[in-house]
């Protein structure tokens, strides 16, 4: 709770600053991308691959032509079907909410172009959810998992800027240090009775195919 009155906190500051002063850049970005995503059930963690679709908002201050500090939010939702051995339905959910701090170096190419690196700190929340059924639909095995992650990300992205106000961004490619806390119930069938389960995971990788398609204007 404290965290989202913080996060809520620097959102009006910025907000508030934001009418006083031109130099404010807000944007929308879309992203499509591969993650792991973890299921923690009776047995030992396993990752899975999915490809969820996420929102970012994006809220920034430009220091002067080169750099740009700023806070930014994200909801990340996607899903995965698969196959069993035998034969059954799996399908995996995942649903994230997450809030940050970034900042952007521009590299100037021409009037129109540049090319940025953002570096960005974000906190991550949310759930996956790991359900097996019979083809007919009854459902053998559902299996939750809350997930509590901090990640630092490098992105760098093109950027074409129109009339000096309006940005379009194309980011390709991401850095990731990531550190994950996974929580789920464990269900004992022999004494029949649920306990809590966690693993933590610290993971750097690289996603070629994380992809960022942002639309910005210079308030």
């Amino acid at each position: 709770m404290r965290k989202i009155l913080v996060v809520i906190f620097i959102l009006f500051s910025f907000v508030s600053l934001a009418q006083q002063k031109k130099d404010f850049f807000i944007s929308i970005n879309g992203v499509l991308s591969e993650e792991d995503v973890p299921i923690l059930g009776n047995g030992t963690l396993q990752m899975r691959e999915v490809n969820p679709s996420s929102i970012n908002l994006e809220i920034g201050y430009m220091l002067n032509n080169k750099w740009m500090v700023g806070i930014e939010g994200i909801a990340q939702r996607g899903s995965e079907d698969y196959k069993s051995y035998f034969d059954e339905d799996q399908e995996l959910k995942v649903n994230y909410f997450g809030a940050g701090i970034f900042a952007k170096r521009f590299f100037k190419l021409s009037n129109h172009f540049s090319i940025t690196a953002k570096a960005d700190l974000v906190y991550k929340r949310g759930e996956s959810e790991f359900r097996t059924s019979t083809p007919n639909g009854y459902i053998l095995n559902s299996i939750e998992t809350e997930i509590k992650s901090l990640h630092f990300n490098l992105n760098p992205a093109l950027v074409y800027t129109m009339k000096d106000k309006y940005l379009f961004e194309l980011g390709l490619g991401m850095a990731t240090f990531s550190r994950a806390k996974f929580n789920a119930p464990y269900y004992n069938s022999y004494f029949n009775f649920m306990s809590g389960r966690s693993e933590r995971e610290v993971t750097f990788k690289f996603n070629p195919l994380y992809i960022r398609l942002g639309v910005g204007i210079l308030l």
